[in-house]
């Protein structure tokens, strides 16, 4: 396991409905992946997707999520 949380597999997604239900229910947006990636850096950079999820974004770093602006999808140093 990764030490991801419910919260980074919706960021991931960009799941901002999903991301809004779990903080009204205790998520924290502030956690850090064991591989040191917070939830903004997952929507940023999502592994999975060819897209990064600039909404998401907006959203996570307006919770409070630190936004490391490292986007390995947005072409030359996102």
């Amino acid at each position: 396991m990764d030490g991801f949380s419910a919260i980074h597999h919706a960021a991931s997604r960009g799941d901002n409905e999903t991301i809004l239900y779990l903080v009204r229910n205790g998520a924290d947006v502030t956690l850090i992946s064991r591989r040191g990636q917070t939830t903004a850096d997952l929507a940023n950079s999502p592994e999975q997707r060819a897209q990064p999820h600039p909404k998401t974004v907006v959203l996570l770093e307006k919770l409070g999520s630190k936004n490391n602006h490292q986007c390995r999808t947005c072409g030359a140093g996102g």
